[in-house]
């Protein structure tokens, strides 16, 4: 976590370290630290041990070695940190538009499905909703800045699933909606803030209705 708070010599301290362990958390802490220069460069890191080593495959054939079950691959790549890490170098991207984020991100080596910024929570400030894809799902997070760092929480996923727009709310802020696959019930999915906090809507008649909450949101805080 150093890389992501910008204190690049404990970084590389820590990497080489974990270098020791040897095995699967060696080999992810080299790809990591190979790449690693400071800077924007801990996105093209995170993207590039991503890449490097194939967990999903490793746990799969139980060829883990030092990461085994109960760990999870998406547990441990947790590719939505990429972006805060991102946005806390650059918190002038938000005045970007979603197409000249995702290419900028894409020169990083980040590949992220589809983009969208809007103020949700009407505190002027842009969030940022977006989609990675892992091999079996794809996960649509939303990064919002609070006390000067950006944070980052999972709205939800699907085999696939969509960034379909941002609404203006009567009342204030917006709410993001979601498109599933035809099959999924429901369809569509809308998600707003109040304050830090996430509320999920129903999006299906004219206008969007604040659903109960029902679980305890997913993501890091």
């Amino acid at each position: 976590m150093f890389a992501f708070l910008g204190e690049e010599e404990a970084a590389r301290t820590a990497l080489r370290k974990a270098e020791g362990a040897g095995g699967t958390i060696a080999r992810l802490s080299a790809a990591f630290l190979d790449a690693y220069h400071g800077g924007d460069t801990v996105v093209t890191a995170w993207s590039v041990m991503m890449e490097a080593v194939d967990i999903y495959q490793l746990l799969s054939t139980e060829e883990g070695g030092n990461i085994r079950f109960p760990m999870e691959a998406f547990s441990i790549y947790y590719p939505g940190v990429a972006m805060v890490a991102y946005l806390d170098l650059h918190a002038e991207a938000t005045g970007s538009t979603p197409k000249e984020l995702m290419a900028e991100l894409t020169t990083l080596g980040f590949d992220v499905k589809s983009v969208l910024l809007g103020d949700l929570n009407s505190d002027g400030k842009q969030e940022v909703a977006f989609v990675t894809a892992s091999p079996d799902q794809q996960h649509a997070w939303l990064a919002h800045e609070q006390d000067g760092r950006w944070h980052l929480k999972i709205l939800t996923e699907s085999q696939e699933l969509f960034l379909q727009n941002i609404t203006p709310l009567a009342d204030g802020g917006a709410v993001l909606t979601v498109r599933f696959p035809e099959w999924h019930i429901p369809p569509l999915l809308g998600f707003s803030m109040d304050k830090d906090s996430i509320v999920r809507y129903d999006v299906a008649g004219e206008m969007p209705k604040a659903l109960p909450r029902l679980w305890p949101t997913i993501g890091v805080n």
